[in-house]
């Protein structure tokens, strides 16, 4: 048996493994987009491929294989092969069954390319409707907006982040985030007023996009999609859900984009207007549960983002 190739500065460690529901192709497709994932795809024959993925590679392949956060695996990995996968990812293997691959390429075109070229660099998408990203995203936006049929936009950081409306099918739905102060949010520690003052207009500017476009999706981004974006996202997911809670619409929000980090202080404002909603407190269990998903305010834990974002 092939031995598990030791990590750099340390001994071998088994990372997490995950099932994934076939069904969950929206999913499927968030861990296609995060940095680092790797895509290793069991299927033989003449089939339609996924972009940058690893066709049916065998051990010794693997072995060679650059460390990766994170790797999907489609079809069925023998349990060797799978031991040395596991060795070359940080955080988690996620399998798949073979029948994801049809959904995935007829909601997400853009994945299906030779297994050489490289894959498009695409935002989150999150409850169907909802895509979130950062600024490398919205400057390109005109470059990816009909692949994820982008209808409106909600720019949370117009004073730094150049606004794109003609890159969607009506300017009328692109709305950049004011406070009535002519200030921008600031993402700082004790911003979190400011957020409830403009989530009113946010929210219904959604809508609004929306309801016109019944198939469409709107784009939400402030610089680094990790915050202020994050709290508008799971704001209007509690509109949404009428059984959710703060909790529910952060965990959705973290699982399909796992940069988020929301502001303390936004968080708090969030848990407000889960309240006004009827719904039972939650902030507590955020705190538990999903401790990596807040932050005090103002800075990106994760340097790689800061490079994305520059």
């Amino acid at each position: 048996m092939a031995l598990v190739p030791p990590r750099p500065g340390g001994e071998a460690r088994r990372c997490r493994g995950v099932q994934l529901e076939e069904e969950d192709v929206e999913q499927v497709y968030n861990i296609l987009q995060w940095y680092g994932t790797v895509a290793i795809d069991m299927r033989d024959g003449d089939v339609e491929r996924l972009a940058e993925s690893w066709v049916c590679p065998d051990m010794a392949a693997l072995a060679k294989l650059t460390f990766r956060d994170d790797a999907l695996v489609i079809g069925f990995l023998p349990a060797e092969a799978e031991a040395v996968l596991q060795g070359r990812v940080r955080r988690c293997v996620y399998t798949v069954g073979l029948a994801v691959v049809e959904p995935l390429l007829r909601s997400f075109s853009v994945l299906s390319a030779p297994p050489a070229q490289k894959r498009p660099v695409l935002p989150n998408v999150i409850g169907t409707r909802l895509v979130v990203g950062h600024q490398g995203h919205a400057a390109r936006l005109d470059e990816w907006s009909k692949h994820l049929n982008i209808i409106g936009v909600i720019n949370l950081a117009p004073n730094v982040v150049p606004s794109k409306p003609d890159a969607i099918p009506d300017r009328a739905f692109y709305h950049e985030v004011w406070h009535s102060d002519a200030m921008p949010l600031w993402d700082t520690a004790d911003d979190g007023r400011r957020l409830c003052d403009v989530l009113p207009e946010t929210l219904t500017a959604i809508d609004r996009a929306l309801e016109a476009n019944p198939s469409g999706r709107v784009f939400i981004h402030c610089q680094q999609g990790r915050s202020r974006a994050a709290s508008i996202a799971a704001a209007h997911l509690l509109t949404q859900n009428s059984s959710w809670t703060l909790f529910d619409a952060v965990s959705l929000v973290a699982r399909r984009r796992p940069e988020t980090e929301i502001n303390l202080s936004y968080a708090q404002s969030l848990e407000e207007f889960a309240l006004s909603l009827g719904r039972e407190p939650a902030l507590d269990q955020v705190r538990r549960e999903l401790p990596m998903h807040l932050r005090g305010g103002g800075v990106a834990q994760d340097w790689r983002d800061k490079m994305l974002d520059a």
